[in-house]
């Protein structure tokens, strides 16, 4: 947990319980038609019940970026990115990879991983 005045964590309520979850240990979040889940660093996953689009608004954007229409990626996870094809590759620090569909230099440039 960070010290400072910055916000760390998130508060998500699932019904009448809410899950608080620190910025630091969220990998990424991802929607399937079904359902959301969210992948920790440690490589584990749960599935939540808040919205895809009202999960969006709860992430900082300096931390948390939306690289297609179904993942939130917590930009100091990723390890690689890697072109394939007319897309990319990218491999979490967790090792879970993710294909998203934007060419690898726009996501450096995106990033701002140079």
């Amino acid at each position: 947990m960070r010290t400072d005045n910055h916000i760390s964590r998130v508060r998500i309520d699932e019904g009448k319980m809410s899950l608080i979850f620190e910025y630091d240990l969220i990998s990424y979040i991802y929607y399937n038609k079904h359902f959301t889940s969210c992948n920790f660093t440690n490589g584990k996953e749960i599935q939540i019940q808040t919205p895809f689009t009202t999960l969006i608004d709860l992430f900082p954007k300096d931390q948390f970026v939306l690289v297609n229409q179904t993942i939130i990626i917590n930009i100091n996870e990723i390890k690689s990115i890697i072109k394939q094809d007319e897309k990319s590759k990218i491999i979490m620090k967790n090792q879970k990879t993710l294909l998203v569909g934007m060419e690898r230099k726009t996501l450096l440039s995106y990033f701002q991983i140079l």
